[in-house]
């Protein structure tokens, strides 16, 4: 399969194939050099700094940052020759001071300074081994991280690498993640809520499956006025629905009293095993439901809306504490008190390491790898807490929203 090659563009938030201009592509993998990609476009421009992306069977091989680049004229037209490195370049500009103490392992110093770019790029350390012990105190001064973390990987032959990477909690139909209520998860007028989803058992034919939850807060099903919002799929008896994605209603009603996704028209068949982006936006007169990036379905009319509730927890993984959990996984949960635009939302589903950050109250990347909580990134603190939920990657996926550091020998016996 041939390779593409696809350009980030800053003002737009989206990946641009550049294939078709490209006349040469070259990706190296080397023991003792960083990752890179060799391109040269004709007609197309590329500036110094410009993320880049390989894929190969619509799976992302690799993404960096061109550091090099010349310009001329061939036949009349701009040729343009580049090299890109993988973000282990990044660390480059990390200058370090540290001491590392006798018996502190390879990859504890690999860990230590992998987590220096984790506010740039979202960055998994599960790929890191241990590897050996120093012998001797090791005092740094002076030097650039990427420097210590090649002469870590010389001393103890292994390869030091990073790859693109879905990271992801795995949610067996038990497990959740509990976020404490907060000012900023106090959304009353407009919310967009997406999530990353993988399904690992569903039923469309005898009547097995279940109620599976994504997210949730408050409690908006019941015959009295009901606040909140929840989000999930019904594949009970055999359903495709989302019903259950509901909201507060005023004047109650079960499921959000018709506040709620539950027509024929928004009935979809997914499978299992594969990922989708699903999310929703509301206001006080409207709803859109969105798979993979566009709506599904048509606008629904929203009435006397009641979207919060401070009195419950937000859940991730389940619509209320160990109530009507997942059974797969979630690789990303993104919550806006805003409701995002076509596309943003499109931008959501081809660059999920780049998400758009108005208006951003919550953002899981589920790149932390161990532990019991869950980090946001959206600058919140709206950290949540695991329960029993276990951590997972894949790399070289179609859709990536981490870097995976890799750090393992290079021959195993």
């Amino acid at each position: 399969m041939a390779l593409i090659l696809e350009l980030y563009d800053e003002s737009s938030y989206s990946w641009s194939d550049k294939t078709d201009k490209c006349i040469r592509l070259r990706h190296s993998i080397s023991s003792r050099e960083l990752e890179s990609v060799e391109f040269e476009l004709i007609g197309e421009d590329v500036s110094v700094g410009q993320k880049i992306r390989v894929k190969r069977d619509n799976n992302i091989i690799f993404e960096g940052i061109v550091y090099e680049r010349s310009r001329k004229q061939r036949g009349g037209l701009l040729s343009v020759k580049a090299t890109a490195y993988s973000y282990l370049i990044l660390y480059d500009r990390q200058i370090i001071y540290r001491i590392y103490q006798t018996g502190v392992k390879a990859g504890e110093i690999i860990r230590d300074l992998g987590k220096l770019i984790d506010d740039e790029f979202p960055v998994n350390l599960n790929g890191v081994e241990d590897g050996d012990s120093l012998l001797s105190p090791w005092k740094i001064e002076n030097r650039s991280a990427l420097e210590i973390m090649k002469s870590v990987a010389r001393g103890t032959n292994y390869w030091l690498r990073m790859k693109p990477c879905l990271s992801y909690l795995n949610f067996d139909g038990n497990d959740y993640v509990v976020v404490p209520h907060s000012p900023s998860l106090d959304i009353t007028d407009a919310l967009s809520v997406f999530v990353w989803v993988r399904f690992d058992y569903l039923d469309y034919v005898n009547g097995t499956g279940g109620l599976l939850g994504f997210a949730g807060k408050g409690k908006p099903d019941s015959p009295d006025p009901n606040y909140g919002w929840w989000f999930a799929y019904d594949n009970r008896n055999n359903k495709k629905y989302f019903g259950y994605t509901c909201f507060g209603n005023s004047e109650g009603g079960w499921a959000g009293g018709g506040n709620n996704f539950g027509d024929a028209e928004y009935s979809y068949t997914f499978e299992v095993g594969k990922w989708y982006l699903i999310g929703f936006t509301i206001n006080s007169t409207e709803a859109k439901l969105y798979i993979n990036g566009t709506q599904h379905g048509p606008t629904k009319s929203i009435s006397n809306l009641q979207l919060s509730d401070v009195s419950r927890d937000l859940t991730i993984g389940s619509l209320m504490a160990g109530q009507y959990c997942h059974l797969g996984s979630i690789g990303q949960t993104l919550i806006y008190n805003s409701v995002l635009s076509q596309s943003e939302i499109h931008n959501l589903y081809y660059d999920p390491m780049n998400p758009l950050t108005d208006d951003l109250v919550l953002w899981f990347n589920f790149n932390e790898g161990s532990g019991s909580i869950v980090y946001d990134r959206s600058g919140n603190n709206n950290h949540g807490t695991i329960y029993d939920a276990t951590w997972g990657y894949e790399v070289y996926p179609q859709y990536a929203n981490s870097m995976l550091l890799e750090f393992k020998p290079k021959v195993i016996a």
